[in-house]
């Protein structure tokens, strides 16, 4: 079964790609030193964005994927996860995680992420 959201998703590495791009040549990206991590974190959602998909490149297509959500799982826990969250971020994260596993329950693919966000995210 070929997954409905899965071009969705790839167009929204592209542009995350595309942004973490913008942050790293910014003055404040520089001046912290996290510029050459959000290149690398660009590069591998560029990746996946732009993987030429065929029959039975699944593997490879995880395999990008896997990397590229590692890589964000690291700077998540390097920069971000001891961060206070408001009420209303908290509530707007779970919903976007309540909405995103709903979209993986509606495909084949995603049943076996059933208990989890997915394989690659570490929360």
């Amino acid at each position: 079964m070929v997954n409905p959201w899965l071009n969705m998703w790839r167009s929204e590495f592209g542009y995350a790609a595309s942004e973490l791009r913008e942050l790293a040549v910014s003055q404040i990206s520089i001046d912290e030193g996290v510029d050459s991590e959000f290149r690398e974190l660009a590069k591998l959602l560029d990746q996946v964005a732009n993987l030429q998909l065929y029959l039975g490149s699944g593997p490879e297509l995880e395999n990008v994927t896997k990397a590229a959500g590692d890589r964000a799982g690291d700077m998540f826990e390097k920069y971000v996860d001891g961060a206070p969250l408001d009420e209303e971020s908290l509530r707007f994260v779970t919903n976007e995680i309540v909405k995103t596993s709903r979209q993986l329950r509606d495909t084949g693919e995603g049943r076996r992420y059933e208990y989890g966000f997915c394989n690659w995210c570490r929360r």
